[in-house]
Protein backbone atom coordinates (compact mmCIF):
# COMPACT_ATOMS: atom_id res chain seq x y z
CA UNK A 1 0.00 0.00 0.00
CA UNK A 2 1.38 3.38 -1.15
CA UNK A 3 -0.67 5.44 1.10
CA UNK A 4 -2.54 7.06 -1.71
CA UNK A 5 -6.60 7.06 -1.73
CA UNK A 6 -8.87 6.45 -5.17
CA UNK A 7 -11.50 8.65 -3.56
CA UNK A 8 -12.63 11.49 -1.02
CA UNK A 9 -15.69 12.13 0.44
CA UNK A 10 -16.03 15.06 1.76
CA UNK A 11 -19.13 17.90 3.35
CA UNK A 12 -18.77 21.61 2.12
CA UNK A 13 -19.92 23.07 4.68
CA UNK A 14 -18.04 22.30 8.05
CA UNK A 15 -17.14 23.97 11.50
CA UNK A 16 -13.40 24.62 10.98
CA UNK A 17 -12.77 23.85 7.36
CA UNK A 18 -13.85 25.46 4.44
CA UNK A 19 -14.67 22.65 1.79
CA UNK A 20 -14.27 24.23 -1.11
CA UNK A 21 -10.91 25.16 -0.01
CA UNK A 22 -10.02 21.53 0.34
CA UNK A 23 -11.29 20.63 -3.23
CA UNK A 24 -9.41 22.90 -4.26
CA UNK A 25 -6.19 22.19 -2.80
CA UNK A 26 -7.02 18.33 -3.22
CA UNK A 27 -7.36 19.44 -7.12
CA UNK A 28 -3.65 21.12 -7.06
CA UNK A 29 -1.67 18.80 -5.29
CA UNK A 30 -3.48 15.40 -6.76
CA UNK A 31 -5.78 16.11 -9.89
CA UNK A 32 -6.38 12.50 -10.46
CA UNK A 33 -8.11 11.87 -6.79
CA UNK A 34 -11.97 11.77 -7.57
CA UNK A 35 -13.80 13.89 -5.05
CA UNK A 36 -17.67 13.68 -3.96
CA UNK A 37 -18.83 17.08 -2.44
CA UNK A 38 -21.64 16.40 -0.17
CA UNK A 39 -23.97 19.60 1.80
CA UNK A 40 -27.31 19.99 3.93
CA UNK A 41 -26.77 23.86 3.68
CA UNK A 42 -27.84 24.18 7.26
CA UNK A 43 -26.26 27.74 7.12
CA UNK A 44 -26.51 28.06 3.74
CA UNK A 45 -27.85 27.43 0.53
CA UNK A 46 -26.57 23.94 0.10
CA UNK A 47 -27.31 24.04 -3.85
CA UNK A 48 -25.08 27.15 -4.48
CA UNK A 49 -22.19 24.95 -2.59
CA UNK A 50 -22.39 22.23 -4.49
CA UNK A 51 -22.85 24.09 -7.85
CA UNK A 52 -19.34 25.53 -6.94
CA UNK A 53 -17.57 22.05 -5.89
CA UNK A 54 -18.64 21.00 -9.32
CA UNK A 55 -16.98 23.99 -11.12
CA UNK A 56 -13.93 22.60 -8.94
CA UNK A 57 -14.00 19.48 -10.81
CA UNK A 58 -15.63 17.08 -7.67
CA UNK A 59 -17.01 13.95 -10.29
CA UNK A 60 -20.50 13.74 -8.39
CA UNK A 61 -22.26 15.90 -5.59
CA UNK A 62 -24.80 14.84 -3.26
CA UNK A 63 -27.20 17.10 -1.40
CA UNK A 64 -28.41 15.89 2.33
CA UNK A 65 -30.08 13.93 3.44
CA UNK A 66 -29.85 11.58 0.54
CA UNK A 67 -30.39 7.92 1.21
CA UNK A 68 -27.31 5.06 1.37
CA UNK A 69 -28.34 3.92 -1.99
CA UNK A 70 -27.31 7.52 -3.43
CA UNK A 71 -24.05 7.32 -1.62
CA UNK A 72 -23.04 3.82 -2.77
CA UNK A 73 -24.07 4.77 -6.71
CA UNK A 74 -22.26 8.03 -6.20
CA UNK A 75 -19.15 6.06 -5.11
CA UNK A 76 -19.19 2.99 -7.51
CA UNK A 77 -20.04 5.93 -10.39
CA UNK A 78 -16.82 8.14 -8.76
CA UNK A 79 -14.39 5.28 -8.97
CA UNK A 80 -15.47 3.92 -12.63
CA UNK A 81 -15.26 6.99 -13.99
CA UNK A 82 -12.42 8.20 -16.38
CA UNK A 83 -12.14 12.08 -15.20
Amino acid sequence: DDGTFDLVLTDVVMPDTDGLELIMTLRKEAPELKVIAMSGGARVNAKDYLAMAKRFGVVSTLEKPFKEGELAEAIAGALNSEE
